[in-house]
């Protein structure tokens, strides 16, 4: 049984879960176009605890490019680009970008069974937002959602649905937000 206050969320990802079937029926790659935030506004700084224990503040990673991913252990599109993820953190593999996998609303447990599943490593920083209150801070209704934030700390771009992001457009992309000055 779904709690009451899940009910929303969970027919948005129904939603938007069968319109990206839909739209990948047939196709075995996941979408690589990202929405250009054009008026490039600040995001909310907030604090979440790492898989580890750690207390990971935005704040404390601005001059950095950051990729903030919200996902769930049980959302099939999540799991898809996953891996992705994971080989855009090792790809640039520098202290100038992080990547922020967020899971919402699931125990630690939960999450550290997943990361063993899919042989997650350190190169990302899986964080925990077991109350869904950054998810809801940040405007995301959607799983998966991501965010790129610059190095200054505004939101450049957006991706609702699951994305590759170890493809070379969103690599490149990446690369020239961390050569911007």
């Amino acid at each position: 049984m779904i709690p009451r206050r899940w009910h929303g969320l969970f027919i948005l990802f129904v939603l938007a879960t069968s319109f990206v079937l839909f739209l990948r029926s047939g196709n075995s790659e996941l979408p690589v176009d990202l929405i250009a935030v054009t008026n490039a506004p600040p995001v909310s700084d907030f604090e979440l605890n790492s898989l580890d224990g750690d207390l990971v503040r935005l704040s404390q990673l601005k001059g950095r490019v950051v990729l903030i991913n919200f996902w769930a252990t049980w959302c099939p599109p999540c799991r898809e680009e996953m891996p992705s993820l994971q080989n855009a953190a090792i790809y640039f593999d520098d202290e100038n970008f992080n990547v922020l996998a967020i899971n919402v609303g699931e125990t630690n447990e939960q999450v550290r069974v997943f990361a063993d599943e899919f042989g997650l490593t350190s190169d990302l920083t899986l964080l925990l937002d077991h109350d869904s209150r950054v998810f809801e801070q940040l405007d995301s209704r959607v799983l998966p959602t991501s965010l790129i934030v610059d190095r200054s700390g505004h939101l450049r771009y957006r991706a609702i649905g699951p994305r590759q992001f170890d493809s070379e457009s969103i690599l490149q992309l990446i690369e020239n937000l961390l050569n911007a000055s």
